[in-house]
């Protein structure tokens, strides 16, 4: 596959992963900071 291809598809794959772990990490801490608060 021509790099051109590849560099825009992996940018945009890591930029999903990361905000994927980011709103998973956010709801997941949320959950835990309302368990504790009850």
């Amino acid at each position: 596959m021509p790099s051109e291809i590849v560099a825009p598809v992996a940018a945009m794959g890591a930029f999903f992963l990361t905000f994927m772990v980011a709103m998973a990490y956010g709801v997941i801490s949320s959950n835990l900071a309302d368990r504790k608060g009850r």
